[in-house]
């Protein structure tokens, strides 16, 4: 079963009994000077991170109150789902995973929502996961994970729940995750040492704003309009952007991630020597995850091509005299080695 539940996205409206959001407002924080029936809907999110208005007071603690307002309220919706679940004498034995696909902003790098932006603002996101018969209680786990993990972990359960191990085959190759359930288990693995992540290019998202247009009025085309891709070794993240500008920066030393904002990108081009690395690091990611992907598709394809019943016979002949289809692969050629070591090679 996936629930997905959106009472957490802007409009940030929690229904009667859960509305009361001024208790989670900071002391001295009134609402006088907002609009009546504010709720930072998603116009206003983008009239203001476009600079076509300027930021009301208090908005940023308004938003926050109304976005804590509405978690509480789906807080208590996945009450609702558990307590249904011991009801049904099934909570015990199913595996439940709480997770998000992204945080937001409210204003500390001048913006609101969850676009724009890898900051960890966004991408540090709770992931729970609770099966009493294979997971220590309250265990949490230091190390980093990704989403693209969960799948893996799920399958890992199964494994071990079951004691049937699944035959290798290009799909489960190709996986990006890692089965998190030793790590959750204490054993002793090798560590994962990094993450990744990715933006596409939001041209496509930033046209539908009021004030869009590809001059020096509209902000975002200088600053946004691009794709990024972040790597991430402890507390250092390294970024890419899509039109050949680069970012580095330490967590310790600069939590809000100014360096990674593009006017300070543009502001300071020299990197650390550091940058170096997680360049690299990047690179070896990038093309061992292409590779296993090729090797699935490209295995997909040439399965899917020979058992075409509308080619005609010459259409099949030449497939097979360019090595497209024809005799099976071995099992060597078909099925990718493991993924290599969780560690990028320094």
């Amino acid at each position: 079963l996936f629930l997905n539940l959106n009472e957490a996205h802007a409009p940030y409206t929690a229904p009667r009994g859960f509305d009361d959001f001024e208790r989670f407002l900071p002391p001295g924080t009134t609402l006088e000077d907002l609009p009546d029936g504010y709720f930072g809907y998603a116009a206003d999110r983008r009239d203001y991170n476009s600079g076509a208005r300027e930021l009301l007071d208090a908005e940023p603690e308004i938003q926050r109150a109304l976005y804590d307002a509405s978690i509480l309220y789906q807080d208590s919706l996945l009450d609702r789902l558990f307590k249904g679940m011991r009801e049904l004498e099934i909570m015990e034995e199913t595996l439940v995973i709480v997770t998000s696909d992204h945080g937001e902003e409210f204003n500390e790098q001048g913006r609101f929502g969850h676009q724009l932006s890898l900051s960890d603002r966004l991408l540090h996101v709770p992931l729970i996961l609770r099966y009493p018969e294979l997971l220590p209680a309250r265990a949490r786990v230091a190390e980093p994970a990704s989403l693209v993990d969960v799948f893996p972990t799920v399958l890992g359960v199964i494994e071990a729940k079951s004691g049937v191990k699944p035959k290798p085959e290009p799909s489960l190759q190709a996986l990006e995750g890692f089965d998190l359930l030793p790590r959750m288990r204490g054993e002793a693995v090798m560590p994962r040492n990094w993450v990744m992540a990715h933006a596409d290019n939001p041209t496509d998202y930033l046209v539908g704003f009021s004030n869009f247009a590809l001059d020096g009025s509209f902000p975002l085309a200088k600053n946004s309009m691009h794709a990024i891709t972040m790597l991430r070794r402890g507390s250092q993240k390294y970024f890419r952007f899509g039109d050949g500008f680069e970012a580095w920066l330490d967590l310790a030393f600069d939590p809000h991630e100014d360096a990674a904002e593009r006017d300070e990108v543009e502001a300071n081009p020299e990197l650390p020597a550091e940058a170096a690395a997680f360049s690299q690091g990047l690179d070896h990611l990038l093309e061992t995850l292409m590779i296993r992907r090729e090797m699935l598709t490209g295995q997909v394809a040439r399965f899917s091509l020979s058992k075409n019943r509308g080619a005609t016979g010459i259409e099949l002949h030449n497939l097979e005299l360019a090595g497209y289809i024809g005799e099976q692969p071995t099992s060597r050629e078909i099925y990718p080695p493991p993924l290599p070591a969780q560690v990028i090679p320094d």
